[in-house]
């Protein structure tokens, strides 16, 4: 996490180009802020930049397009409020580590960085999928729970004494099938899944440790942190006690549903419609 140096450089530069107050490396070692005020007083509307990459996989998710969109939404904010003679501020921040379990914005939020905004802005792209016209402004986000799953066992020849071994993969494996299990049992609202990982592994040895990441989405909060008391951690509890594998759960992170504003979204969505007409999102 935090390996957005050069993401961090190029934007940086280009925005003190364009007349923009820059502080590199803002509260993380990749974040960014710049910021441009015209006028006495009015309000700070702030946008975000999320620059990271899935690890091995690269921009799956589209956050170079969300950078550099973020960007334009700035440099077109400054732009209004120069032409027109508006009091106010525009604040810009790169969100570094969104992918890699760095939270970048929970960071910055945390610190501060989004104290004085009056509203904050997002330009996301994503698959061509229905939604109401009017949610096109205010589509929200899910709240998650990231979960770190850890077995611990007992390490044995596998062919010559696997009786005494404690396989802290075949925990971890039942764990990860407990939850294919309760899927169908969960709301609609709900998304779990995860990957397996270990260390020092050998087809001949019986592991002796072996960590699941878990993922958990819901609706709200709320809800998310209900089902995974009762649903969820019952899951990999039971296959450490199958198993005779120690196991140890950890609350990662966590983060809220998404609050959107939608008066301000639905002036949005009537403004793009009214210049642009509807917009045809099954479209070829």
């Amino acid at each position: 996490m935090f390996e957005e140096h050069y993401a961090h450089d190029v934007l940086t530069a280009f925005m003190i180009k364009h007349g923009f107050d820059v502080e590199k490396q803002f509260h993380l070692e990749t974040a960014w802020k710049a910021t441009f005020s015209h006028g006495s007083g009015g309000r700070t509307i702030g946008v975000n930049s999320e620059m990271d990459a899935l690890a091995g996989i690269g921009h799956a998710c589209g956050h170079n397009l969300i950078a550099i969109g973020g960007v334009a939404v700035a440099c077109a904010i400054k732009s209004v409020i120069e032409r027109f003679d508006i009091s106010g501020t525009v604040l810009l921040l790169g969100t570094p580590a969104e992918e890699g379990g760095g939270d970048g914005k929970l960071n910055l939020l945390e610190k501060g960085a989004y104290a004085s905004m009056a509203a904050c802005l997002m330009l996301l792209y994503f698959s061509l999928m229905p939604m109401p016209v009017s949610d096109r402004a205010i589509y929200s986000c899910l709240a998650r729970q990231r979960l770190e799953i850890e077995y611990f066992g007992h390490t044995a020849h596998a062919a010559l004494s696997p009786w005494e071994g404690r396989n802290a993969l075949d925990a971890a494996v039942l764990g990860y099938n407990n939850i294919s299990a309760l899927r169908q049992q969960l709301r609609p609202t709900h998304r779990v899944h995860g990957i397996i990982e270990g260390k020092d592994w050998a087809p001949n040895i019986i592991p002796d440790y072996a960590k699941m990441m878990l993922l958990l989405y819901s609706n709200t909060h709320a809800s998310g942190t209900g089902a995974a008391g009762t649903k969820v951690l019952p899951c990999f509890k039971a296959a450490g006690l199958a198993t005779a594998c120690e196991v140890k759960i950890t609350l990662t992170s966590s983060t809220y549903d998404l609050r959107q504003n939608r008066a301000l979204g639905n002036d949005v969505s009537t403004a793009v419609l009214g210049k642009y007409g509807d917009i045809d999102l099954n479209g070829a």
